[in-house]
């Protein structure tokens, strides 16, 4: 990734000395890393409308943006020190998710990566992120999943396995708008839809150095046409059946459209942590 394709220019970049390994020999891929330039994600220190950030962004050139161990440590030291410095994560990830070749050294990265995300959240500090086409996996269903506010590029591919997986597994293509950023901003896990050209905006307007336009209160083009699919999706649904009738074959029942509980963005005064703790992620050294 060149300096230019980062969403913010970095002041100065961590862990550049950090390079992954073959600690499962696994085949060509020894090869691969060696003329691989760099690694699947950059982080530093950056600033975005006067206020000072950290940045985590993916690289989607380098193996795909997948999250091995050196990505997952990258991460996690990003939001330590964001944490330890007070400062607001910027994300924009851009990946396949967990890196295969490295089997559990790149899975336990999941946990490491949460935790790490969690810790800066109740530390009553602020993140964000951009999801570009396409984010899924191992880092979706990850850190990419809990931070404070989500944009997202539209039409991006967005999911925990993307919609060619699914066609093998099931033996069924999921719905053409399925794993879409459109349907996930029509179901509340998405709060924008952002150009590529105006997501440094958003992230100032998030910052509080730049004003946003609200939504007008009707939904969009985009999230109008999310809505109506999965409404019809609802109403085709079959009713219960009366107790001690036969039962019947039905087809799969839709997911129904629910919002996510979210922070609503209050933050409790000093330094201590948010009014909102939410649900642990893990259990803290000495506690039960």
């Amino acid at each position: 990734m060149h300096d230019g394709d980062l969403l913010l220019p970095l002041i100065r970049e961590w862990d550049t000395e950090l390079a992954s390994a073959d600690p499962l020999r696994f085949p060509g891929y020894a090869g691969a890393l060696a003329v691989t330039p760099g690694e699947s994600v950059r982080t530093g220190l950056a600033e975005s409308g006067g206020t000072q950030v950290v940045l985590i962004q993916s690289d989607f050139d380098i193996f795909g943006g997948t999250m091995g161990a050196v990505a997952g440590e990258k991460i996690v030291r990003s939001f330590r020190r964001a944490t330890d410095r007070r400062l607001p994560v910027i994300a924009v990830t851009q990946t396949g998710g967990a890196r295969m070749q490295e089997g559990m050294a790149a899975l336990i990265q999941m946990p490491r990566t949460a935790a790490a995300a969690d810790e800066h959240a109740r530390s009553g500090l602020l993140s964000a992120i951009v999801y570009r086409s396409p984010t899924t996996g191992g880092v979706y269903a990850s850190w990419a999943s809990l931070l404070d506010l989500r944009a997202a590029e539209p039409h991006a591919t967005l999911g925990f396995a993307g919609p060619r997986v699914v066609r093998q597994v099931t033996g069924e293509a999921p719905p053409a708008w399925s794993h879409t950023a459109e349907s996930a901003y029509a179901a509340g896990l998405v709060d924008a839809l952002v150009e590529r050209s105006d997501q440094v905006a958003w992230v100032n307007a998030v910052l509080g150095s730049a004003d946003w336009p609200l939504a007008d209160g009707a939904p969009g083009d985009a999230e109008r046409a999310g809505l109506d699919r999965l409404s019809d999706d609802v109403a085709a649904a079959p009713a219960e059946e009366p107790p001690g009738s036969p039962r019947q074959p039905r087809p799969p029942r839709p997911t129904r459209r629910t919002r996510r509980c979210r922070p609503s963005g209050r933050r409790a005064a000093g330094p201590g942590p948010r009014a909102w703790s939410g649900p642990r992620l893990y259990a803290r050294p000495g506690s039960n």
